[in-house]
């Protein structure tokens, strides 16, 4: 049986009133330094665009770990579904969230993002 490829094409940052952020991904998956700046306190939600090779995902997921200066202040788990090979490709929005706001929650911040099935 043929392992299924995925391919994360793109990341979205979509926010109300505002231009969507296209983020491309590198072909190594890894982005090097400043990504993106988000204003505190805004709305937004992330969009991410796939294409699935070879056979069936099952058990698709998105988990999001952040921290700010080296100490874990958000983690997100999120089951994207199960997804067949085509062509097109897929398109998933997460739901909406806001950016954290205040003197405490300013200042850069690290995020690591996965997508994987289940085996």
């Amino acid at each position: 049986m043929v392992e299924p490829e995925v391919k994360i094409l793109s990341l979205s940052i979509l926010s109300p009133g505002r231009p969507d952020i296209v983020l491309p991904i590198p072909e190594d998956g890894n982005p090097k330094g400043l990504w993106f700046t988000l204003k505190e306190g805004s709305c937004y939600s992330l969009r991410f665009s796939f294409q699935v090779h070879n056979n069936i995902v099952s058990g698709f997921k998105y988990t999001n770990t952040v921290w700010k200066t080296g100490v874990k202040v958000d983690s997100t788990k999120e089951m994207l579904g199960t997804f067949g090979p085509q062509q097109e490709p897929y398109t998933y929005e997460m739901p909406e969230e806001t950016n954290p706001s205040g003197f405490f929650a300013r200042g850069s911040y690290t995020a690591r993002s996965t997508v994987n099935s289940v085996k």
